[in-house]
């Protein structure tokens, strides 16, 4: 392989690698100095964003579309949960496990909080998270699910339109490529765009990392990697054996350096869909598994759940133990996966939602926020490459075992 294919193959993760060293490099020497580079790494994620809506709404609406056996899209749709949902339930039984043996509290640990927080309610929030009152609000990072029900919908009408709505169909098709280009002319940004906003976070964060801090970090950065390795080595080869292991391990950096630069499942969906593509995925369901993922497939944030759950009761001098409790915060770590939205301090959402469903006092909500900021970019890193990796299993479900074969085929 000479230099040209070595770029043409792997620019994106070369781009993403320079920003992510240099931006490392900057935040530990000039500490709190690199903050001033935040503009820069803001910037780029906002265009990232900018980008990401019509590129949303355009891939799922031409998948959509594009399906002519509507019963097959349906058979789509009830595996994708199916799967999302066993994911999410593994993740947060691994970390309850993982807290089990190693606390993120020390016991006696106090914490103080003069943050004022309001009530949760639960049926506004679920109403708020799949639906808007005005159009103009899809048109929004802030409310992709929404936007990705609409565009699923638009598409199903499209495809009953039949043969009418051909043409229609044809269009998006042809916008989906140009659609893909301005996603690969966004990235040539990735290395000033990444690398400043990198350096913000080290810069920010470096001085914090003492005592129960420290205790997030090691769960942050060193279990839930084990989770990652171990579990996204099994489903790629459930999904295709050592070939699917072979292929994940050779494509999914690139998603998985820009997940840990950007914090953002949806900043980071544009890569998703590419490194899906190289890993040979099908194009109908790429589009419409990976922005759904986005969104309501958090294998990350459901441990992060459990980590505040059990930090919130050690807190309180008490444990969780009982099948109930454990049952029931499994539960919510998996709806938390659906209420938070891929964006960066979405943890937020989960953190009120756990102080009003438990009734925690607000002591509990400073280690919750030093929970969502230090674990952020881990718990979106394997957020984002989990989608792809049920991307995967859901084809080996629906394509049969040579389901990569049949996406080269057919030049996906």
């Amino acid at each position: 392989m000479n230099l040209n294919e070595l770029w043409k193959r792997y620019q994106i993760t070369m781009l993403v690698v320079i920003g992510l060293v240099w931006g490392t490099l900057a935040g530990l020497i000039f500490k709190e100095k690199a903050m001033v580079l935040r503009p820069l790494g803001v910037m780029f994620i906002y265009l990232l964003f900018t980008v990401i809506v019509p590129v949303v709404m355009i891939t799922i609406t031409s998948a959509v579309a594009s399906l002519a056996n509507l019963r097959k899209l349906g058979k789509l749709f009830g595996v994708m949960m199916l799967v999302f949902m066993l994911t999410g339930a593994v993740a947060g039984i691994y970390m309850l496990l993982v807290t089990k043996a190693f606390p993120i509290v020390p016991p006696g640990l106090k914490l103080e909080s003069s943050a004022e927080l309001h009530q949760v309610n639960l049926a506004d929030a679920l109403v708020n998270t799949f639906v808007v009152n005005e159009f103009y609000l899809m048109l929004s990072y802030k409310h992709m699910l929404p936007l990705i029900i609409f565009s699923i919908l638009l598409g199903i009408a499209i495809a009953m339109a039949g043969d009418e709505a051909k043409p229609i169909v044809d269009l998006l098709q042809r916008l989906n490529k140009v659609a893909l280009n301005l996603i690969r002319l966004v990235m040539y940004f990735a290395p000033i765009g990444i690398g400043a906003y990198f350096a913000y976070v080290i810069g920010k964060l470096g001085s914090q990392f003492v005592e129960v801090y420290a205790r997030i970090f090691i769960v942050a950065f060193v279990f839930q990697p084990i989770y990652w390795v171990i579990m996204y080595t099994i489903i790629p080869y459930l999904a295709a054996g050592v070939e699917g292991v072979r292929r994940w391990w050779r494509n999914i950096w690139p998603q998985a350096l820009t997940a840990l630069g950007t914090s953002s499942s949806v900043a980071t969906l544009p890569v998703g869909l590419e490194v899906a593509r190289r890993i040979g995925i099908p194009e109908y369901i790429r589009n419409i598994v990976l922005p759904i993922g986005a969104t309501i497939h958090m294998d990350g944030a459901a441990m992060g759940t459990i980590m505040r759950i059990t930090g919130g009761f050690a807190l309180m001098g008490m444990s969780i133990h009982g099948v109930d409790n454990y049952i029931k915060a499994i539960a919510l770590a998996i709806l938390a996966g659906v209420a938070i939205s891929g964006v960066p301090g979405g943890g937020h959402v989960a953190n009120a939602l756990i102080i009003s469903l438990y009734g925690f006092p607000l002591d509990v909500l400073p280690l919750f926020i030093a929970i969502a900021t230090i674990g952020d970019a881990m718990a979106t890193m394997v957020n984002s490459t989990g989608d792809t990796g049920a991307a995967m299993l859901i084809a080996r479900i629906l394509e049969g075992p040579k389901w990569y074969e049949k996406a080269e085929a057919a030049g996906e």
